[in-house]
């Protein structure tokens, strides 16, 4: 299904590639009706591996690699056609990889959350909505915004919790209490 998914989403970047499109700016149903799909299948194929036991990590890393792609090439398209802003969603991920470079705190492990799946998910339906052109233009940029901000939070969630973490672990490592390790103080 992936790979289904990724060849949907080529075939939509293909379409927003096209000389016509090239010249006519606006969303069309030629890269919306390969984009949909593949945004949609993305909320399939997780449930299909796992009630397949087919689920694996490696399958879950090509699965998020893809996802990451897909929402990258989409939102290229969409700042083309609608507002440059949806980089953003599409951008954001690298960004925070780029980030682990200079920050090592953020390349720590983060467990499965809802709330990134859900958030996750979100993104991919505002794309979805954003692309489709019978979509009023104001409604599309509302979309997106939203879709933007929540990314955001949720990205400044993670890199919170992951800081944290890091500073726990030195203050371990060197033997002293952060403040929210400190017992508190008994009456007397």
């Amino acid at each position: 299904m992936t790979f289904v998914r990724a060849v949907l989403a080529g075939c939509a970047f293909a379409a927003a590639l096209r000389p016509t499109s090239l010249h006519d700016p606006r969303r069309t149903w030629a890269v919306a009706g390969f984009a949909i799909p593949a945004l949609v299948l993305d909320a399939v194929d997780g449930l299909v591996a796992r009630s397949t036991g087919t689920s694996h990590p490696q399958g879950a890393r090509l699965d998020m690699e893809t996802d990451a792609a897909v929402l990258l090439g989409l939102t290229v398209v969409l700042a083309r056609t609608l507002t440059p802003n949806a980089l953003v969603i599409g951008a954001a991920r690298y960004v925070f990889v780029a980030g682990s470079l200079l920050r090592p705190a953020w390349a720590g492990e983060l467990g499965p959350s809802r709330r990134r799946r859900i958030i996750a998910g979100l993104q991919g339906t505002a794309l979805g909505v954003a692309l489709a052109p019978p979509v009023p233009v104001p409604l599309a940029h509302t979309v997106i915004g939203t879709a933007e901000v929540l990314l955001l939070w949720s990205f400044a969630a993670d890199i919170t919790l992951l800081e944290r973490r890091a500073a726990r672990e030195c203050a371990a490592d060197e033997g002293t209490l952060l403040p929210a390790d400190r017992p508190l103080p008994t009456p007397e």
